[in-house]
């Protein structure tokens, strides 16, 4: 090899790693490290352990600013953590609740999440919407939605006329 020849192999030597490694971040490292096996369709009046308790407490109506659990088991293939943006949609209006930070442990876990009811006046249908958001890679944000969630958000009226199921 003539002295050109290797010099210009070191000049371009880190051109084509960085175009390697942009290629491997945007085509083949973009999976979400985490999958939703299952989420249970209803929300729950206490924790529950597995999907046979979730079906005994599984309600449709809770009293506005109500403590209420969703069961889900997920799993994890990647130690990155993310975060959570659960969202409350009663028609045209949406109320986004505080961010979470989801956990980064590999494996499948099995867990009731505390979720706090919106707080509204008239009783009103909701639809829970959760999000997460995961930074896969320095090029690539994954997300993960989960199945939306209904709940009927009782006003403190009907709630103490005992309207809750």
């Amino acid at each position: 090899m003539t002295r050109s020849n290797i010099l210009t192999f070191f000049l371009l030597a880190p051109l084509y790693a960085a175009v390697l490694l942009a290629g491997y971040w945007l085509l083949i490292d973009t999976d979400p490290p985490l999958t939703v096996e299952y989420q249970h369709p209803r929300f729950l009046l206490l924790p529950a352990r597995s999907r046979d308790e979730a079906r005994q407490y599984e309600i449709s109506e809770a009293p506005s600013g109500g403590t209420v659990y969703v069961y889900r088991e997920t799993c994890r293939t990647k130690n990155t953590p993310g975060e959570g943006r659960p969202v409350w949609r009663s028609g045209a209006f949406e109320w986004g609740g505080p961010q979470r930070t989801v956990p980064g442990h590999v494996g499948c876990v099995n867990r009731s999440t505390e979720v706090d009811a919106p707080t509204t006046s008239p009783s009103r249908e909701f639809t829970y919407l959760m999000t997460a958001s995961f930074q896969v890679n320095p090029l690539h944000r994954s997300e993960v939605a989960y199945p939306p969630i209904p709940l009927r958000v009782l006003s403190p009226q009907d709630a103490k006329r005992g309207g809750g199921k």
